[in-house]
């Protein structure tokens, strides 16, 4: 890289609210407003010292990025696509020159924040960094690094970019391609300090912002195809507030108001969004769940981490379904879905298919690229415009536009939305269940391509016809509502105090043994603690050295690749011949064995629950919380399954990932806490 290459480079800003075209950098090295970007107010030492004091204490957030949430806003730009995959949070910049950030609703004045960064894809000359006391659009500091060895810590004040501390070479930033890198920034009143990996690169004085939130940025330079993906973040409130700012206050912004019905169909999503989807997918692989075929009308194929269709004939609609739904006729449900323009005409439309019973009987709903959108019935190979082609200002436009679609069909009601907002409600006349699919066509143009991601189907309820899920049984071992209430309590009470052992592998910390199985390797890569089995009907296991007896254990599980397997935990391990075993798989169920003397007995055999995410490469946060004989096994914070059992009181704890007929199987773990009871 050429020093000082960044210098008034010019980037596509994306905020929340406002699009700027600006430098990142648009002082010269003379011009900063620091005389030395290694001016100490601090000694280094006690500035370790200090968040080494800091981290003993429980964070006062934190984010592990498991599921996709409101919470972190996407870009609004061209170019730019925010996504959370396998736990992070990632950015993908398909062009040059473009800076993007996603803001959290996390807010700070005096603080210490960190955040693990990874490249994933792209030139290594590339942007990652934390945005922190954002006031608005046109105010807060910038810290950024760079996978190719520089740092630059920056102001944005009243929209001007400025530049505390120039780019700067240095030899903390891990530059393989794999490696993990963690951003810090320590701000307390008018100090701030900034470290990378650990080591305090600078720290400087500026007060002009005392507060606001924080967020994560990621930046192309002359290259595009940066992506990088960020996990773990963790902020400590310190005690005490800084001065009064100097900076001018942010212009207030209007609140919105909802009517009873827009505030009533708010508060039926987010209930509907905190449950486990009946399907997800990111689309981040192809996985042969959806149609990869093309002819002379339509083509559907993945790229880069989308599902795409394309139709290549004018007057045409392509729609493709998941084989998981094939059989699904849901009545009501909830779904959602990305969809960006990627080429062609505007004068196209793309959206939802759904109570689709055949080629002649279903419902369409779609936008377009000029802004508008329409919902139209198809029966019995006739076509009626429920919605005709309307205007709004709500749909994103032009060529690259992203817009998130969504349909709620509840009690004969048909709700469209698009990017959270609700557009309009239409009744159904005989209301009748059939396939949600995606769609996509063009009209007196053709080659109209449209990608789709983030892809979330909820079904209200169980389907009159429907079959059983799967073919699978219905779950057993349930808890009751007042003994889920008795748990729910108990395990606040534990989560208050912090965890007596924690582990988020940043790196290898030798907690965890790795015994030598054939077939079966252990790596520490990207954040995580990877098992990959390679040999059928084998579960191996990872120990902790530790002997305990009661205990709260959790940590994030995902099957990343590989036919369907398990994983879990070992616990109360005595030795290889005494132990229980608590694992899911992701087919959406659990089980929970106990070994004796060598011999398996099985306390729970496998069980379908509503609290397991389904799917390769979805997060799981598993929890097993012991005292005395009684086992309580939890999945995304919900006890699924309690059991009494006194065969072991005490021992090792591991964690597991297991085969069945074919190896090949790739488990990884995060974000392990471990609470020992007295």
């Amino acid at each position: 890289m050429q020093t000082g290459h960044r210098l008034g480079l010019c980037f596509s800003l994306l905020t929340l609210s406002l699009t700027l075209v600006a430098s990142l950098v648009v002082a010269s090295p003379a011009e900063a407003t620091t005389s030395s970007p290694f001016h100490q107010t601090e000694p280094a030492q006690a500035i370790r010292e200090r968040i080494a004091a800091i981290r003993t204490s429980p964070a006062t957030a934190s984010e592990h990025f498991r599921r996709a949430t409101d919470e972190w806003a996407p870009p609004a730009a061209t170019g730019a696509a925010r996504t959370f995959n396998l736990s992070t949070l990632r950015f993908a910049l398909a062009e040059r020159q473009t800076v993007a950030w996603s803001l959290s609703n996390l807010t700070a004045d005096n603080f210490y924040a960190e955040v693990d960064a990874f490249h994933v894809d792209g030139p290594l000359d590339n942007g990652f960094g934390l945005v922190f006391r954002y006031v608005d659009a046109e105010n807060f500091y910038l810290f950024v690094a760079s996978h190719d060895g520089y740092y630059s810590l920056q102001t944005l004040t009243n929209g001007a970019w400025g530049q505390l501390i120039e780019w700067t070479p240095t030899d903390e930033v891990n530059m393989d391609a794999t490696a993990i890198n963690t951003l810090g920034v320590l701000a307390d009143g008018p100090q701030i300090a900034i470290l990378l990996n650990d080591a305090v690169l600078a720290t400087v004085e500026d007060d002009r912002f005392v507060g606001g939130r924080i967020g994560l940025m990621a930046g192309s330079f002359d290259e595009g195809g940066v992506e990088v993906a960020f996990d773990d973040l963790y902020l400590w409130q310190l005690d005490g507030r800084a001065d009064e700012a100097t900076a001018p206050a942010p212009t207030p912004q209007p609140t919105p108001t909802l009517s009873v019905e827009q505030a009533a169909l708010a508060a039926q999503l987010a209930e509907l969004r905190a449950q486990p989807p009946l399907l997800r997918d990111d689309f981040r692989r192809d996985d042969d769940s959806w149609p990869t075929t093309a002819d002379d009308n339509v083509t559907y194929a993945y790229a880069r981490r989308a599902y795409h269709i394309r139709v290549n004939t004018a007057n045409w609609l392509g729609y493709a379904f998941n084989q998981q739904l094939s059989d699904r006729r849901l009545l009501n449900f909830l779904a959602e879905v990305d969809v960006g323009h990627v080429a062609g005409p505007l004068n196209a439309e793309y959206g939802i298919l759904f109570h689709y019973r055949d080629g002649d009987n279903f419902y369409l709903y779609a936008i377009s690229g000029l802004g508008t959108y329409s919902l139209w019935r198809k029966a019995g190979g006739q076509w009626t415009s429920l919605i005709p082609w309307t205007e709004t200002d709500l749909v994103e436009t032009g060529a690259g536009a992203s817009n998130r679609l969504g349909v709620l069909v509840r009690q004969g009601v048909i709700s469209l939305l698009v990017n959270d907002q609700l557009l309009a409600e239409q009744a159904e006349e005989t209301p009748g269940a059939g396939i949600v699919g995606l769609v996509a066509g063009a009209f007196d143009e053709a080659n109209v391509e449209i990608a789709f991601d983030n892809f979330h189907l909820w079904r209200l309820e169980e389907e009159p016809g429907a079959p059983a899920e799967n073919g699978r049984s219905a779950p057993t071992g349930t808890i009751s509502e007042r003994e889920q209430a008795t748990i729910a309590t108990r395990l606040a009470e534990i989560r208050v105090g912090a965890p007596n052992v924690t582990d988020n592998f940043r790196r290898n910390t030798g907690l965890w043994a790795n015994p030598d199985y054939e077939s079966v390797t252990y790596a520490f890569t990207r954040g995580v603690f990877r098992i990959t089995v390679d040999a059928p009907n084998i579960t191996p296991g990872s120990a902790a050295d530790m002997d305990i007896a009661d205990f709260l254990l959790e940590a994030d599980g995902a099957q990343v690749d590989g036919p369907a397997g398990q994983y879990g935990f070992f616990f109360r391990q005595v030795d290889e011949q005494n132990f229980y075993l608590f694992a899911v798989s992701p087919l959406g169920s659990y089980t929970l064995w106990k070994m004796v003397e060598g011999e398996w007995t099985q306390l729970i055999g496998w069980t379908d629950a509503a609290a397991i995410v389904p799917g390769a490469g979805e997060v799981n946060r598993l929890g097993v919380w012991a005292e005395g004989a009684k086992i309580t096994l939890l999945v995304n914070d919900l006890p699924v399954a309690q059991v009494i059992d006194d065969s072991f009181r005490r021992g090792a704890i591991a964690l597991a990932a297991g085969t069945f007929d074919e190896g090949g199987v790739i488990i990884e773990f995060d974000n392990v806490a471990l609470w020992e009871l007295e």
